[in-house]
């Protein structure tokens, strides 16, 4: 049987619950899309801090005289890499 979803479920505490169903009541939202939309929100911000540690990297290796020129492309690609990532 091939199916089109998976369940993914995680324990959290009490106090969380609390506060996500609350949130969920005040927003007038299902939990599972309110959930749904945090995991989205986190994955952007988790790509954004990815490109930011690299370009971090790319930095500190430049001062230590380790220098790669990165080309027009190069920097078109993370850009484009980074935009497919958050969408």
């Amino acid at each position: 049987m091939n199916k089109e979803t998976v369940r993914v479920s995680f324990d959290i505490s009490v106090e969380e619950h609390i506060l996500y169903k609350t949130e969920c009541v005040q927003s007038r939202i299902h939990i599972k899309d309110f959930m749904h939309n945090l995991v989205v929100l986190g994955m952007k911000e988790y790509k954004k801090a990815k490109f930011d540690e690299k370009i971090a990297r790319s930095i500190q290796q430049s001062k230590k005289g380790k220098v790669k020129t990165v080309s027009s492309k190069d920097l078109d690609q993370w850009e484009k890499d980074l935009e497919d990532d958050t969408n």
